[in-house]
Parts: structure tokens; sequence; C-alpha cells
């Protein structure tokens, strides 16, 4: 038949038709398969070229390529297999052994036809060589070949077995051959049935495989993507702004994922319907097995050879069914793997269970002896399983009571859950309570230190309005002060003119002295309204202090009180912590005595069904006791009749044994190839891979291949050896038969008494199965019970710990606003603190304002005063002067001849140049000129020689020394005849008007003559008596230098002080940096002395010269006032504590107080900063004896 249809391998026929659909199908396949392989290339390229990261998915694997591949045409050649079951190495092995035994004869028989299948090599080995002569038909022998070469047909071994000698069996192949197809045409309907659930559940595996390896490679891709996510978010968390290139990849990688799992539950139903439909499939084998079996029963043969190659595909259609339901449950796995997104996807391999366990029917049991024994065997067995029943009833009821046990540690353990629950929810809402409280201390903390912060502005602002306002009074005194000096000046010097009779500039400084104090009053009242404002915002600083110090003590309180809500909140979330915890050790409990109770109960529930399964056992053994007593009764009876019969039976039976033990070896064979179904697929499909192309799919499925040939010849020889000692009992028994006849009598009676003892252990064997079966139910019931105490025990843990987690959360907010109010509140006080700061400051400087302006007020009272006695000392100078200048005009008019002393020597010319240089030489000469001339000789020289002529000259004298000078003469005009002057009149008007305005001129020079010519005098006088040793230039004020004349002499206060003398007295010295002017250098020599007032000048031109010790002269504390120095170095006259190193007339003292050294000479007295460093430790300065 192979080679008749070998020819449409070729492409003709029905084989090469279907070849060329299997061919288009695997091609559709493929494109399928690449195609999909193509779309997750396309998807996943732009991610992969945007990515850096270590684990690189560039390109989708090659998932199902093996399979691919094998669609391709690596699977099996169908064409080119030879299905006859080939030899082991053992056998080839123990072949050679037995052939070195033969004769050279033989020998060279075997060459000539050599054995090619595995029953070739049997047959030789079992009978040391080729048969010569044909078996006994009805034989042992015979019977034997007629079931091997049954048994080979049925394993696909299509030749008949070698027969060098020729005809030695053909009658054995003639009564196989029979029989065969009498066998085979019994089982052609399940044979079809069998072939048509293979092709189906084949079909169904390729949908449930592509399903797999669809969801395999979406399970990657969504893999993929969320690796490339991860690697983007882990940048981002490096450096924000890092990111794709591509800013859409990022916004599709979401979806995409989401994508990958749409339709995934269709493909996982998809994948299961195809693996129940496979499964169906299988299950269509097995009854179809099953009906073969029984047609085979029914005809005496062994189960399954009937089927030939069907049981191949039956075989092979179960682990189709295996590798589908694989297949669905790694589609399964991988759909659940997406949802893990890179979990650790394990496919697990569908275990099939396979029955294919052919039950050996016992053949022949001939003799009494052996049915009685079976019987005795039976019944002991069945005594054993009631036994058995009996311990497994007590491992039961001991396992119930484990669970129940169980079931009451945790409905304990999940009432205390419960309680603790309860503790952790009041605590949390007693967390929340607190938290609330702290939230709000809080937020009045914030309020009051918002308040503290308003008042700490309001009193800055207050202290900078009182500053401000402190500052103008400052100012304003000292403008005060400044003014009461001028007053005070005004007014010495007002009085010194009224001593030295100079009423002019008496009446100056006495206007001086009222304007000083104009100014004064006006500073007084500007410095007391400054006062009062720096006072009212003093007022206003204290009251912002106030209520910044409240605020801030508002917000100590709510800030105490946030901390003390937080530390409540603290204690709530450590109770709720700790009941949270109480109720997760119950259910640590609970979950415990879940398995407790789960393990007892399996015990109860694999106790009852073990004793279920002792009954089941021992109903079995006591109807195998009724039946082998029957037979027992049955053989006693005939054992006589039947005893020349034995032989052929026994040897019949022997033959069939041998025949259900070779099938049975077959069936167990091709059982082995389903047997562990835990290896799902690939141990039922390895034994066809090479020879079935849907065997070979589902290994290549399952992916864990097993060698098969190994576990085949062991089933084998293990057949083989029950076959041999049953053929070896049957043999045994049969030739006992005629002798066993009274055994068999005796056999009948035990067996019914073994009969009837088996009959009472399965009645004992129900009783305690009963038993273990409710036991069994109790404890499954307990287990159920636990299970829900464990859920609520869990459920109340779950819950107690977010309750716990919240009062936690709560507790460090309550914390977090405690800090903050203690904060609010610490900023706060610091407010408060500041603006008290302020307030005492602004009061200070209101204090300071209010003495400032007394002090003005007093300054401008001083200065009116002062003013006053100026006015008073100007109204007695100018009475005196109008009587003075009268009685010196009348005596300076009436002497004609003058005497101005005499000139200066050569002597005191140099003394006086050497003094004051060339300028008071040119002065004293001009005063001695001037105070020489009469004053006659001053009229003719002004234009007044013709009125002379026309009053006469001694007239003229009297009209001089009146006040009204003018007036006078006009009267002695009009006296004179108006004939003698109408011609001289424009003249004589003219001279006496010239003569009447400058008269005065000319005795306010003369008087100044004099006093120049007094004082410089006075000057060379001094100079003579001096000390030789002083220095070559001393600064004098050269009191003649004014070319002005007294009564112009007159400048303001500020002037006086800060001015200086444009003519200095020290040659080489810049002009431009005098010191005191005359009239105030005059009021400190008549006041304070000649030292004193030249100190007070030469510290006046120390402080304009520009030197860099110029800063040094001006003292602490006195600075520019002319009066105060004065006062100062007045102060330290007689007091003296040390002298100049070398220089013993130089006497020094040291005020520590200011930082100041004075100078206190004989002729000058003055002062500078000097370190006190320097004069107590330089060794300069000595200390006085």
């Amino acid at each position: 038949m192979r080679d008749a249809v070998d020819k449409s391998w070729f492409g003709a026929g029905p084989l090469g038709d279907a070849a060329h659909r299997d061919g288009d199908a695997t091609d559709a396949l493929k494109r399928k398969w690449s195609e999909r392989r193509d779309t997750w290339e396309k998807v996943i390229h732009p991610f992969a070229l945007d990515y850096w990261g270590e684990e690189k998915f560039y390109h989708p694997p090659a998932f199902g390529d093996a399979i691919t591949q094998y669609f391709n045409g690596n699977g099996v050649n169908l064409h080119e297999y030879k299905p006859t079951p080939q030899p082991t190495k053992e056998a080839k092995q123990l072949l050679a052994t037995v052939e070195k035994s033969l004769s050279s004869d033989d020998q060279t028989l075997i060459q000539w036809f050599p054995p090619e299948s595995a029953d070739d090599y049997r047959r030789f080995i079992e009978y040391g060589g080729y048969l010569k002569a044909a078996p006994t038909e009805g034989s042992v022998e015979f019977r034997t070949e007629v079931e091997s070469l049954k048994a080979r047909w049925a394993q696909c071994d299509s030749k008949n077995p070698l027969d060098p000698f020729k005809s030695t069996f053909d009658s054995v192949v003639s009564r196989a051959y029979e029989e065969w197809k009498a066998e085979l045409a019994g089982q052609a309907e399940q044979r079809s049935e069998i072939v048509a659930a293979e092709s189906e559940a084949a079909k169904n595996l390729q949908t449930a495989t592509d399903e797999m390896v669809t969801l395999v490679g979406d399970a990657w891709m969504m893999d993929a993507l969320l690796t490339w996510k991860k690697y983007w978010l882990e940048e981002k968390k490096r450096d924000p702004s890092r990111g794709p290139k591509d800013k859409n990849l990022w916004m599709q990688v979401d979806a995409r994922m989401s994508g990958m799992q749409v339709g995934n539950h269709m493909r996982v139903e998809n994948a299961e319907k195809a693996a129940g439909a496979a499964k169906a499939a299988a299950a269509r084998v097995d009854k179809a097995q099953a009906e073969a079996g029984k047609v085979a029963d029914a005809a005496g043969a062994p189960q399954g050879r009937g089927l030939a190659y069907a049981q191949q595909s039956a075989q092979v259609t179960k682990a189709t069914a295996a590798a589908a339901e694989a297949a669905a449950k790694a589609a399964k796995t991988a759909a659940s793997a997406m949802s893990a997104t890179g979990g650790d996807v394990k496919t697990l391999a569908a275990l099939a269970e396979t029955q294919a366990h052919a039950v050996q029917a016992e053949y022949h049991r001939a003799a009494a002896v052996e049915a009685a024994a079976q019987a005795k065997a039976a019944a002991t067995g069945a005594a054993k399983q009631a036994t058995d029943a009996r311990n497994q009833a007590g491992k039961a009821t001991a396992a119930q009571a484990k669970a129940e046990g169980a079931e009451k540690t945790a409905k304990k353990a999940a009432g205390d859950a419960h309680d603790k629950r309860a503790i952790a929810e009041q605590e949390r809402r007693n967390a929340a309570k607190f938290r609330s409280e702290a939230d709000e201390q809080r937020a009045k903390a914030a309020a009051a230190d918002k308040t503290a912060q308003e008042q700490k502005e309001r009193a800055a602002s207050a202290l900078t309005g009182a500053e401000a306002a402190g500052k103008t009074a400052a100012d304003k005194a000292k403008a005060a002060e400044e003014a009461e000096n001028k007053a005070w000046l005004a007014r010495e010097a007002a009085e010194s003119a009224e001593r030295k009779k100079n009423s002019t500039a008496s009446r100056a400084k006495a206007l001086e002295a009222a304007a000083a104090a104009a100014e004064g009053t006006a500073d007084a009242k500007e410095a007391r309204s400054a006062a009062n404002s720096a006072k009212a915002e003093a007022t206003d600083a204290a009251d912002a202090a106030t209520k910044a110090r409240s605020a801030a003590n508002e917000a100590t309180e709510a800030a105490i009180g946030a901390r003390e809500a937080a530390t409540k909140a603290e204690g709530s979330a450590k109770r709720a912590r700790a009941a949270a915890d109480g109720a997760a050790a119950d259910a640590a409990v609970t979950g415990a005595a879940v398995l407790t109770a789960h393990a007892a109960a399996a015990e109860a529930i694999e106790a009852s069904q073990h004793a279920a399964g002792n009954v089941r056992e021992a109903e079995k053994l006591a109807k195998q006791a009724a039946e082998a007593a029957a037979t027992a009764r049955k053989e006693a009876t005939a054992s006589r009749t039947e005893a020349d019969k034995a032989q052929v039976s026994s040897a019949a039976a022997t033959g069939r044994a041998y025949g259900t033990v070779a099938a049975a070896a077959a069936a167990r064979d091709s059982a082995a190839e389903t047997i562990k179904p835990a290896n799902i697929a690939i141990g039922l499909g390895t034994p066809y891979r090479e020879i079935d192309s849907s065997a070979g799919l589902a290994v290549l499925v399952g992916q864990t291949a097993k060698t098969l040939s190994q576990q085949q010849a062991a089933a084998a020889k293990a057949k083989a050896a029950e076959a041999t000692r049953a053929a070896k009992e049957a043999r045994e028994l049969a030739a006992k038969a005629d002798k066993d006849a009274k055994i068999a009598a005796e056999a009948m009676a035990s067996a019914a008494e073994d009969a009837a003892k088996a009959a009472q252990s399965l009645t004992d064997a129900r009783t305690y199965a009963g038993q273990a079966a409710d036991a069994a139910a109790a404890a499954q019931k307990a287990a159920t019970n636990t299970d829900t105490y464990d859920a609520q025990a869990k459920a109340d843990a779950l819950i107690a710990d977010a309750a716990a987690s919240e009062a936690e959360a709560d507790a460090t907010a309550a914390r977090r606003s405690a800090t903050d109010a203690e904060k609010d509140a610490d900023s706060a006080r610091k407010a408060a603190d500041s603006a008290e700061k302020d307030a005492g400051s602004a009061r200070e400087v209101a204090t300071m304002a209010d003495k400032d302006a007394t002090a003005a007020e007093k300054y401008a009272e001083n200065a009116r005063d002062h003013a006053k006695q100026a006015d008073q000392a100007a109204t007695r100078a100018e009475e005196q002067q109008r009587r003075d200048l009268e009685a010196a005009r009348v005596a300076r008019a009436n002497n004609s001849h003058p005497d101005a002393g005499s000139d200066l020597t050569s002597d005191e010319e140099k003394i006086l140049r050497d003094v004051c240089g060339q300028t008071c030489v040119d002065q004293f000469r001009k005063a001695r000129a001037l105070a020489a001339k009469d004053v006659i000789d001053w009229v003719k020289e002004n234009g007044g020689e013709i009125l002379l002529e026309v009053v006469g000259v001694n007239d003229a004298r009297k009209c001089f020394a009146r006040g009204d000078v003018e007036g006078c003469l006009w009267s002695l005009v009009n006296v004179a005849s108006l004939l003698a002057v109408v011609g001289k009149l424009p003249a004589v008007s003219k001279a006496l008007v010239a003569i009447g305005s400058g008269i005065g001129k000319f005795f306010e020079e003369s008087a100044w003559a004099k006093r120049t010519l007094e004082r410089l005098r006075t000057t060379i006088k001094d100079a003579k008596n001096k000390p030789k040793n002083d220095p070559p230039c001393v600064p004098k004020r050269a009191l003649a230098a004014r070319q002005s004349g007294v009564g112009n002499v007159q400048r303001n206060a500020s002037a006086t002080v800060l001015g200086t003398d444009p003519a200095h007295e020290c040659p080489g010295m810049d002009p431009g940096t005098g010191g005191l002017n005359d009239e105030v250098f005059d009021l400190i020599d008549e006041k304070f002395g000649p030292d004193i007032a030249d100190g007070v000048d030469y510290n006046f031109q120390r402080m304009h010269d520009g030197s860099r010790s110029a800063a040094d002269h001006s003292l602490p504390g006195i600075g520019h006032n002319a009066q105060a120095l004065a006062e100062y170095l007045s102060h330290w006259k007689g007091k003296a504590a040390r002298y100049e190193k070398g220089k013993p007339d130089t006497k020094v003292a040291y005020d520590d107080e200011k930082g100041v050294i004075i100078i206190i000479q004989e002729r000058m007295t003055h002062a500078y900063k000097y370190s006190a460093n320097d004069f107590y430790h330089s060794g300069r300065y000595i200390p006085l004896p």
C-alpha cells in the first residue's frame, strides 16, 4: 500500500493536493507572522532610536521562529518515513551474540536474509535463529506467533516475518491475517473518528499558538515601551529639561502600551476556545478508544491493537490538545505578563493526565485452587482496606479537630482585630481633631505675627519720623546755640565797643545781636515744634510696640496651643499605629489559622478520599472473592470432566495472555507517550515527532522534550516479564488441574468463607468511610469559616492601617502647623522686640528733641537777653560817643599841632617787621601821619580852603568840634556878607558839603591812627621783652591791617567764626587761610587775655591751613566755636602736669576724656588731638617735679 501511494508524494493525487494545500496554508501563516513582526518593528523602531539605556530593544525577538521554520520545511518529511519499528541497540548486540552461537550455515543464512524490524530481531533472539519448522496448529507456540504477528501489523510493520525456509509461517500468517482483518474492520469507525479529531486538534493548536505568539510579542512590546518610558522618567529626574528628541513619542507611549492590551481578552478567549476545542477532540478520542476497547473485549482481542495507526493519532491528538492548552495557558500568562509589565513570565505547561493504562485482564485461571487463592487474597485485601479505612477515619477526625481549633483561634483573632480597628479609627478621628486645632492655632499665630509685623513697621516708621523730628530739633537747637553765640559775640562786641567808646560799632553789634536773637527765637520755635512731633511719633511707636507685644503674646499662646495639639495628635497617631500593628498581628494569626485549617481540611479530605478508595477497593475485592468462589465452585463440580480440556484451554489462555501482554506492551508504549501529563504536550508528542507533523508541532509548542525511547524499552521489558509469568502460571495450573480436583473442592469451601469475610470487610469499610466523609465535611466547613474570619481580620487590619496612616499624616501636619506657629510666634516676638526697641529709640529721640528744644528755647532766651544788653550798651555807647566825640573833636579841632610821637627807629622797624611783616611797618607810618595831621590841613587838602576864607579858621574849628558840622558852617556862611561870597557861593557850597560829609571820616581815621600807634608800640614793647628762644614767627593779629577804619569793621557771627583773615601775619603762609577776625580776637583778648586769644587764633589758622594735621586742631565737642575754645583753653591755665623734653618753658597737660594735649606757654595756649599712649609713654613729655 505504501508503494502504491508513494507516487502521490511528488504532487499528484490526493496526497499531492493535500501537500499543496498545506503549503499554501503554511505560506499564509508565515506571511501573517512576518507581517505581525513587521508591525512590532514599525512601532518600536522610533522609540529604539530615541533611547540610550542599558536594556536594548532595537528589534523584537523572533517569537515562534522555530515553529515557522518547522512549517518552512524543517518538519516531518512523511514521504521518507519508514514506519516499521526498528530494533534497539541492545537488541542488535544480543542478536550478534546469538549469531555467534550458530553454525556457519545459519550465519551465512543470516547474511542473505538479515533481520530488519524490531519484531524480526525478537523472533530471531527468542528462537535462537530462524525457525526451521512451523509450529503445530493449536499449540502455545502457534498462538503466540499468531498474536505476535497481529501485534507486528498493529505497530505499522507492514511486512511479513522473514521466512528463509519458506512456508514455515504460512499457516500462522493466514490465521493471523484472517483474524487481523476482522479486528481492523470491527474498529474502522473508531479509527476514522480519532483521525478526524487529530486534524481538528491540530487546527486548534495553530489557533492557540498564533494567539500565544501574538500575546507574547505584544507583552514584549509593552515591556520594551515601559522600559523606554522608565528611562526618560529617570533622565527627567536628573534634569527636568531633558526629554526625547521627538516630543510626540512621549505623548504616544502610554497610548501605545494601552493599545497593546486591546483585544487581549478576546485573544485569550480565542486561545482557550481553541484549547477547549482541542480538548473536546481529545475527549472524542477517549470515547472512540473506549468504544474500540469494548469491540476488542467483545472479540476477545487486546484493547488498542485494532486501532492500529489510530493509536498513534489518539496519542498525538491528546498531545496536541495538551499543547493547545499549554499555548492557551501561555497566552493567558502573556496577557497577565502584559499587566505586570516585564514581570517574570512563566509559561505554565498544561499537564493533561491520560488514563491510558490498559487494564490487564488475567486469562484462564483454570484451577479452582487458583480461584480460591484469588478469593483468599481478595478477602485479605478487603480486610486490609477496612483497616485502612478505619485509620483514615481517625486521621479525618483528628484533622477535623485541628481545623475547628484553627477556626476558634481565627475567630478570636478576628474579634480582636475588629476591636483594634475601632481603636485606630477613633484615634484617627482624634488626630484629625487635634490637627484641626493645631491648624486653627497656627492661623491665629500667623494672624498675630502679621499684626506684630504691621506694628513693627508702624514703630519703625514712627522712629523714622521721630528721628527726622529729632534731627530737626537738634539742628534748630544748634542753630539757636549759634544764634546765641552770635548774640553773645555781638553783645560782647557791643559792650567792648561801648568801653572803647565806639558807638557805631556798638550799635552795629546790637543790631547783630537783635538779628541773632530773632533767628534763635525762630529756631527755638521750630525746635519745639519738632520736639512735639518727635514726642507724638514716640507715643505712636510706644502704642505700636504695645500692640506688637500683645500680638506676640497671642502668637506665643497660639504656638503653645498648636504644639499641645500636635503632641496630642502624635499620641493619637502612635496609639492608632499600635492598634493597627495589633490588628496586623491578629491578621497574621488568622492567616496562620487559615493555613492550618486548610491543611487540616486537606488532610481530612485526603483521608476521606482514601477511605472512599478503600471502599471501592473493598467492593472490587469482595466481588472478586465472590467471582472466585463461583469459579472455584464451577471448577470443583466439573474438575474431573474438564481435566482433559485443561491442556488445550490453558494453552489457548496462555497464548491469549501472551497476545494481551504484547498488546498491553504496545498500549503501554503508546500510553507511555502520554504518561506524565504534567509534562503536557512534550511527553505525548515526542514519540511521534519524527513521524507525525502534528506531534512535531505539539513538541515545538511545548519546548521541553524527553527521550521516550528509554521509557518505551523499560515499559516493554516490564510487560514482557508479566506476560511470561502469566503464561508460566497458566501452564502450571493446567498441569495441576488433573491432580487438584480434591483441592478444588476444598478451595470452593475456602473461597466461599473468604467471600463472606470480604463482604463483612466491605460493610466495615463503608462505615469508616462515612465517618471520614463527615469529618472531612466538618473540616472543610471549619476551613471556610476560618477564611471568613481571616478576610474579616485582614479587612480590619487594612482599615486600621489606613486609619493609622491618616492619623500619622494628621500628626505630621499638626507638627508642621505647630512648627509654623512657633516660627510665627518667634517672628512676632522679634517684631515686638524690634518695635519696643524702636519705641525706646523714639522715646530717647523725643527726650533728646525735648532737651534740644528746651536748650534752643534757653539759647533763644539768652540771645534775646544778649540782644537786649547789646542794645543797652549801644545806646550808652552812642550817648557816650556823642559826648566823647564832641570833646575829642573840640580838642582835635582846636589842636593845631597834634603830637603823633616819634617815628620808628631802625631797631623798632626791624622788630615790627619780624613780628608781623612790612604791612605793620607801613600801617605804623600811615597811622603816625594821620595822627600828626591838623584838621585845617585836612580841610585844605579836601577843597575847603575857600570855606576857610569865607568863615575864618577859628570859627571853622568851632564848627568842626560840633556834631552838625555842615549846619554850623552854613550858619557861618549865612552870617558872612552875601556880597562877599556871592561870587564864590557855588565853590563854597561844594566845599561845605564835602567837608561836612567827610570830616567825620577824618576824626574816625584819627582815632584809628591813635589806637594803631598804641597797639603797634605795645607790640614792639612786648617783642623787646619776649624770651630769646621763641620761634622767629609767632602769629599775631595785625590790628592795623584794616584799611577801612573802625566804623566799617562789621561781620556776621558765622563769618566771625569761620572766616579767614585776608592778611596773614606770618611770612610764607597762605593769606587765604587766616584765623580770627579783629572783632572776635579783640573780644577774646579783652576777656581771656592775649595768650588765649593768640591760642584760639592759632588753632583756627591750623584748622584752615590744609595740612594733614588740620583736623587734629578741631577739638571734639568744640570745633569752630571760638567762645567755647577760649573757655576750654582758659580752663587749663595753671594745670600743666608735664613739660616737653628739652623745653622746660613749654608746659603741657592732657585731657583723657577728649584725647587732647594742651600746650601752655606764657605767650600762647593752644591744643590739638594727641594719642594718650604717646603722651604717657613716648618719653617726649616729662612729669613736672
